[in-house]
């Protein structure tokens, strides 16, 4: 029988260097979305992505719409309706200035396959970002602004979501206030939504699953604010917007201490069973993490109950 319909995020990514320490690189990363993909649309269900699908001429954006329509036609696919973005297998989430380039034809040719979610920042005109745009990356003021509206989007996508599986993930360089696969994970905590985390396969995602993993590892000091950190726009922010900021990434470390006390010491966290989740921190197997997947697609994942209540939103954008 079908499965109720979910809607499941996939978050990965990652630089070579950094995953060529797992002996694996971007495309390993890449093709295990493709699988997912495969193997969760033909299951039913929607899936969600940030940042991937708004440059039709990346591999991977071509793979994803092609696994979409090949699944459009399967008699236990998602039933879409092409007047109704809320039925379309795919979802993007897209932060500021990401959206921009998501031009007119691009969004008329993936209308009844991808539904694009804007996320811009809080609190700025639309004159201001309009002013940033053109040369952002060298513009301190739009990197906050592109930071904000990261931080933003994951949090959205967190909270819309019924599940989310990550792996890979950049560990240095990223755009946002934090390591990106780090800020999704705290946000699916926080939003007390199932989480999948599977750590065989290297970059941000296996650090993580190393803090998880045994009840006394450390903090992971390459996930600290300054594998992310950007002096000329943390110069932008006033004494509380810092003190704000740290205040958001300690709470990062004591929601994940305290989900590694229940992943220790619980039967579930939010509604996966603790073998399951063992397994996912430590499986490098693509084909058994597929599986894994699936067969979590497949159950009635509880949010609500038990020690596994949503928590009371905690974090705020910096404006």
């Amino acid at each position: 029988m079908k499965s109720k319909q979910k809607l499941i995020a996939l978050s990965a990514g990652g630089n070579n260097d950094e995953l060529a320490k797992q002996g694996i690189g971007i495309e390993h990363i890449n093709e295990l979305m493709v699988r997912f993909a495969a193997r969760l649309l033909r299951d039913g269900h929607r899936l969600s992505f940030g940042g991937t699908l708004g440059n039709p001429n990346e591999e991977l954006t071509k793979s994803l719409i092609d696994t979409a329509l090949v699944r459009l036609d399967d008699a236990n696919a998602v039933d879409s309706n092409p007047l109704d973005p809320n039925t379309w297998p795919l979802v993007n989430y897209s932060g500021w200035p990401y959206y921009t380039s998501i031009n007119a034809e691009i969004r008329a040719s993936h209308v009844g396959i991808c539904q694009f979610v804007e996320v811009p920042p809080e609190n700025v005109s639309s004159e201001e970002l309009k002013s940033l745009q053109e040369d952002w990356k060298s513009k301190p003021v739009a990197r906050r602004r592109n930071a904000d509206s990261l931080y933003l989007m994951r949090k959205k996508s967190a909270e819309e979501a019924d599940l989310r599986i990550v792996w890979g993930g950049k560990i240095h360089g990223g755009a946002g206030w934090m390591a990106g696969i780090l800020e999704e994970v705290a946000c699916t905590i926080e939003a007390g939504k199932p989480l999948l985390l599977l750590g065989g396969f290297g970059g941000c995602a296996k650090l993580i699953a190393e803090f998880l993993v045994k009840k006394t590892n450390r903090w992971p000091s390459e996930l600290n604010p300054q594998a992310t950190s950007d002096s000329e726009r943390e110069n932008l922010l006033l004494p509380q917007e810092k003190k704000k900021l740290m205040a958001r990434f300690e709470k990062v470390t004591e929601d994940l201490e305290k989900y590694r006390t229940l992943l220790h010491n619980e039967k579930d966290v939010n509604g996966i069973p603790r073998e399951a989740l063992f397994q996912a921190l430590e499986d490098t197997s693509p084909r058994q993490v597929v599986r894994l997947g699936s067969e979590m697609g497949e159950k009635e994942l509880a949010t609500d109950s038990g020690n596994n209540k949503k928590p009371k939103s905690g974090t705020e954008s910096l404006e």
